[in-house]
Protein backbone atom coordinates (compact mmCIF):
# COMPACT_ATOMS: atom_id res chain seq x y z
CA UNK A 1 0.00 0.00 0.00
CA UNK A 2 2.88 2.88 0.69
CA UNK A 3 3.87 2.53 -3.03
CA UNK A 4 0.16 3.82 -4.04
CA UNK A 5 0.15 6.00 -0.85
CA UNK A 6 3.24 7.61 -2.69
CA UNK A 7 2.25 8.07 -6.10
CA UNK A 8 -1.83 7.71 -6.23
CA UNK A 9 -2.67 11.47 -6.21
CA UNK A 10 1.10 12.91 -7.29
CA UNK A 11 -0.27 15.21 -10.15
CA UNK A 12 -2.17 16.90 -7.66
CA UNK A 13 0.70 17.05 -5.24
CA UNK A 14 2.69 18.67 -7.81
CA UNK A 15 -0.10 20.94 -8.89
CA UNK A 16 -0.43 21.71 -5.23
CA UNK A 17 3.36 22.25 -4.82
CA UNK A 18 3.43 24.45 -7.57
CA UNK A 19 0.79 26.51 -6.58
CA UNK A 20 2.49 27.20 -3.30
CA UNK A 21 5.80 28.58 -5.31
CA UNK A 22 3.67 31.06 -6.41
CA UNK A 23 2.00 32.48 -3.59
CA UNK A 24 2.38 36.29 -3.70
CA UNK A 25 1.86 39.28 -1.67
CA UNK A 26 -1.94 39.75 -3.10
CA UNK A 27 -2.34 36.07 -2.58
CA UNK A 28 -1.40 36.60 1.20
CA UNK A 29 -4.03 39.62 1.27
CA UNK A 30 -6.56 37.35 -0.02
CA UNK A 31 -6.15 34.81 2.73
CA UNK A 32 -6.51 37.80 4.89
CA UNK A 33 -3.29 37.75 6.55
CA UNK A 34 -1.13 40.40 5.10
CA UNK A 35 2.53 39.50 7.06
CA UNK A 36 2.53 35.49 6.84
CA UNK A 37 3.45 33.11 3.54
CA UNK A 38 2.39 30.13 6.11
CA UNK A 39 -0.82 31.41 7.04
CA UNK A 40 -1.56 31.49 3.31
CA UNK A 41 -0.02 28.86 2.22
CA UNK A 42 -2.13 26.19 5.34
CA UNK A 43 -5.11 27.77 3.63
CA UNK A 44 -4.07 27.23 0.36
CA UNK A 45 -3.49 23.55 1.29
CA UNK A 46 -7.06 23.43 3.10
CA UNK A 47 -8.42 24.32 0.46
CA UNK A 48 -7.02 22.18 -2.01
CA UNK A 49 -7.70 19.10 0.17
CA UNK A 50 -11.47 20.19 0.32
CA UNK A 51 -11.60 20.23 -3.81
CA UNK A 52 -9.50 17.20 -3.78
CA UNK A 53 -12.34 15.25 -1.32
CA UNK A 54 -14.93 16.95 -3.50
CA UNK A 55 -13.18 15.49 -6.68
CA UNK A 56 -13.52 12.15 -4.68
CA UNK A 57 -16.47 11.87 -3.65
CA UNK A 58 -17.49 12.74 -7.41
CA UNK A 59 -16.20 8.99 -8.03
CA UNK A 60 -17.50 7.03 -5.24
CA UNK A 61 -20.35 4.40 -5.57
CA UNK A 62 -22.70 6.16 -3.10
CA UNK A 63 -24.21 3.03 -2.31
CA UNK A 64 -21.11 1.07 -1.44
CA UNK A 65 -20.55 3.57 1.16
CA UNK A 66 -22.63 1.02 4.15
CA UNK A 67 -20.53 -1.86 3.22
CA UNK A 68 -18.43 -3.53 5.76
CA UNK A 69 -16.62 -5.24 3.19
CA UNK A 70 -12.90 -6.29 4.86
CA UNK A 71 -11.38 -4.00 1.58
CA UNK A 72 -13.37 -1.16 1.44
CA UNK A 73 -11.04 1.58 1.99
CA UNK A 74 -8.63 0.14 -1.44
CA UNK A 75 -11.52 -0.36 -3.25
CA UNK A 76 -12.72 3.16 -2.73
CA UNK A 77 -9.19 4.82 -3.31
CA UNK A 78 -8.89 2.38 -6.73
CA UNK A 79 -11.21 4.31 -8.00
CA UNK A 80 -11.03 7.75 -7.28
CA UNK A 81 -8.59 8.59 -10.08
CA UNK A 82 -5.98 11.56 -9.59
CA UNK A 83 -7.06 14.94 -9.75
CA UNK A 84 -5.00 16.54 -12.67
CA UNK A 85 -7.01 19.94 -12.38
CA UNK A 86 -8.58 22.35 -10.33
CA UNK A 87 -11.88 23.17 -9.75
CA UNK A 88 -13.22 26.07 -11.76
CA UNK A 89 -12.60 29.38 -9.71
CA UNK A 90 -15.15 31.03 -7.86
CA UNK A 91 -14.46 34.80 -8.27
CA UNK A 92 -17.84 35.59 -6.06
CA UNK A 93 -16.28 35.48 -2.58
CA UNK A 94 -12.75 37.56 -3.87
Amino acid sequence: MSAERDTKFQKFAKRLYDEIGTLDTRDIQRFSDYTSFNVAAKKLIAQRVYDLMAHATRHINKNAIYTEHPHFDAFMLAIVPDMTEWPQKDTSNE
